[in-house]
């Protein structure tokens, strides 16, 4: 087992942490301590590079938002009819390219166009 002596005696822990005295601390100005005097994490008190970090909150942007971007598809309404179609489409015709108002004469794009049901229907 490796001791060092020097542990017992004010250690530094990392940049700019000084180890408090155990003696002269009881709970409350342990917890005093950690919120007052403790640094503010870096990669450097872990021993990493300065620049470790920039991945990290990278990837965490990223996941931040896809979650948003999850949540925001899952709010949506569903269509009533299934599915999405073209266009807001035209104003429609008076039916066939024949003039008649069977709608089963009726061709695609000669109508209405796309809409939220999407193209012509035969009726």
């Amino acid at each position: 087992v490796i001791f060092n002596e020097s542990l017992l005696h004010r250690p530094e822990l990392g940049p700019k942490l000084v180890a408090p005295d155990p003696q002269a601390m009881d709970y409350n100005s342990y917890q005093h301590f950690i919120a007052h005097n403790l640094p503010p994490e870096s990669p450097n008190m872990y021993g990493l590079h300065p620049n470790a970090e920039i991945g990290f909150l990278t990837n965490n942007a990223e996941s931040l938002c896809q979650s948003i971007y999850r949540l925001y598809t899952l709010s949506q309404p569903a269509p009533a009819n299934g599915g999405s179609g073209g266009g807001a489409g035209g104003a429609g015709g008076a039916g066939g390219k024949d003039g008649s108002k069977d709608g089963a004469t009726a061709k695609a794009g000669a109508g209405g166009g796309g809409g939220a049901g999407g193209g012509a229907q035969l009726l």
